[in-house]
């Protein structure tokens, strides 16, 4: 068996250099840019396959052209499809890890931390967030990835936050010790009538739903990455401009259970008391029976 080149053949049995390609970009971009914001599920699947094979293709010569083009027309369609039906956020998703290839623009950074603070879904935030991971691991060093710093803190800050906790402004009541806390939150008239009212969510219930945890973990592994590339600037950021709880979220490392090592992930309040199983209880009380031996 002969091994596959690098580049196809169309059906006319020809390899298009990159000229071609280029050329053939140029002639169609604003019909593609259209057909990643029709609404027929056939064409944004085509239009997307059709934006990741140019992008994965993208070499120094056509990357040029094909960068300021996804920078204002691609991304942030897709970024607003992020939050939209499964099918349409999956597609949006795999096109845009191919476009970090084509485009090294830090504006698509900061329209990232822009968007992560304004959406509260939690899988475009969590995929926000992988985005911000693959900058940060696969863009050269230097000028252009210090330009996208303040961009990734502010995404990384919005994904540690994520879950209805107190720390994000909502006014919380005050309860008594094992009482659950609960966030107070106003919503207006559907048709902007003036009329609504107030609604209480149980805010440790909400925080520790697998899905914002999730977005946590991509928070983590974001800043983990982050650290490797500025590793004075991460130690400065934790010790002296993050709150304690996130400074134990990503100073502790491990999300995983037991529960010590993934409590503040998963929404424990380190002022309120967590209940323990009677065996783990039990456990610990045999333990300070035998120090005092």
């Amino acid at each position: 068996d002969e091994e596959a080149t690098e580049d196809t053949p169309g059906p006319s049995g020809r390899v298009l250099d990159h000229a071609t390609v280029v050329r053939l970009f140029h002639g169609c971009s604003a019909s593609l840019a259209n057909a990643l914001s029709d609404p027929h599920p056939g064409v944004h699947a085509e239009a997307c396959l059709a934006v990741a094979s140019m992008c994965n293709k993208c070499t120094g010569e056509s990357m040029r052209s094909f960068s300021p083009w996804v920078a204002k027309r691609a991304w942030p369609v897709l970024v607003s499809q992020l939050s939209g039906p499964r099918l349409v956020s999956d597609r949006a998703h795999m096109c845009m890890v191919s476009c970090l290839r084509a485009c090294r623009d830090p504006s698509i950074v900061s329209l990232v931390a822009d968007t992560m603070r304004r959406t509260n879904n939690p899988l475009a935030r969590q995929r926000l967030l992988d985005k911000v991971s693959r900058v940060l691991g696969d863009w050269p060093s230097g000028s252009l990835l210090n330009a996208c710093k303040p961009h990734c803190e502010r995404a990384i800050d919005a994904g540690l936050k994520h879950g209805g906790l107190p720390d994000d402004g909502a006014p919380t009541a005050v309860t008594r010790l094992g009482e659950p806390r609960r966030r107070v939150e106003m919503f207006g008239g559907i048709y902007g009538d003036g009329g609504g009212g107030v609604v209480e969510t149980d805010v440790a219930g909400a925080d520790s739903h697998p899905s914002n945890v999730a977005v946590r973990v991509a928070a983590k592994a974001a800043f983990d990455v982050f650290e490797a590339v500025w590793p004075k600037h991460a130690t400065t950021w934790v010790e002296e401009g993050m709150e304690p709880r996130w400074r134990r979220l990503v100073t502790h490392g491990s999300l995983e259970p037991p529960e010590e090592s993934g409590a503040y992930a998963r929404g424990g309040y380190p002022a309120v008391g967590r209940r323990e199983s009677a065996p783990l209880a039990a456990h610990r009380r045999e333990e300070k029976f035998a120090d005092r031996k």
